[in-house]
């Protein structure tokens, strides 16, 4: 329990820094953890409709399947335009979950332009897409860059200190896999 108690902590501090929701997913990609635990308003918004929540779930999906095979952490712009992250968490050398950050935008004039005009296209509504998008975090690149480095220092501290443990039933898959890779 003491384990989950820290892990929540420091999660909820990242955000209280930064501003920006920060969530841990198993290997199977389920939210296990975040802060804040619901989503930015923008998305919660948008994926009122199915079709963008399969749609954000699936680009989420890539996210974490090439941090898998990479072992690094992966940047991206999600397809509504905004800033994502994603570390991979190892427990003993094992892959464990993923450490992810987002929803956040940059500032600049184009990619406030797309954000707003991917929200109206879903929205049909150009004020009420504005009204989201004033909502959405605004950082500069310079600074979105330090928080993915803060970020990824977050993802390293939970792997050397094996806090996350999570369910896995491929565990024994991977443990063999492991052994025939390092022997």
């Amino acid at each position: 329990m003491q384990n989950t108690i820290e892990i929540k902590s420091i999660l909820k501090d990242f955000y209280s820094v930064s501003g920006i929701r920060i969530s841990i997913h198993d290997t199977e990609f389920n939210e296990i953890y975040s802060y804040p635990a619901d989503a930015t308003p923008f998305c919660r918004e948008l994926q009122k409709n199915s079709a963008i929540l399969a749609d954000c779930k699936q680009n989420d999906s890539s996210a974490f399947e090439k941090v898998k095979k990479s072992g690094e952490v992966y940047v991206y712009k999600c397809r509504r335009g905004l800033f994502e992250a994603v570390a991979p968490i190892y427990h003993y050398g094992t892959l464990s979950g993923y450490l992810m950050m987002g929803q956040i935008c940059d500032g600049s004039p184009e990619s406030l332009d797309t954000v707003n005009r991917k929200a109206t296209e879903i929205l049909g509504d150009s004020r009420k897409a504005e009204q989201l998008c004033r909502e959405v975090k605004v950082i500069d690149r310079k600074l979105i860059d330090s928080y993915i480095n803060i970020m990824l220092v977050l993802a390293e501290y939970l792997t050397g200190t094996n806090r996350l443990i999570t369910h896995n039933e491929k565990l024994p898959e991977l443990i063999r896999e492991y052994i025939n890779k390092n022997y």
